[in-house]
């Protein structure tokens, strides 16, 4: 909090945009939501050792009750799920 409030252009930590949802989305699988709709897709970082796949990202969302989080990660062939 102490970062965001400064006026520097960048942040030396890492943020992402977290919208309000108009309201709850469905949970099946499906981003067309119109929770989703505008939100920012934040890339996921991993761990060398185990490195995520290309395209693995995270959409942030929130109401008056609940911050909502979906993920879209590429199932790998031959990686467990």
């Amino acid at each position: 909090e102490l970062t965001l409030a400064k006026s520097a252009d960048a942040s030396p930590v890492a943020t992402a945009r977290c919208r309000r949802a108009p309201r709850p989305p469905q949970l099946d699988a499906s981003f067309s939501d119109p929770c989703w709709h505008g939100a920012t897709d934040v890339p996921l970082a991993s761990d060398p050792g185990a490195p995520l796949p290309e395209g693995a990202v995270v959409m942030l969302a929130y109401d008056e009750r609940f911050l909502y989080v979906a993920a879209s990660v590429p199932r790998v062939p031959g990686r467990p799920v």
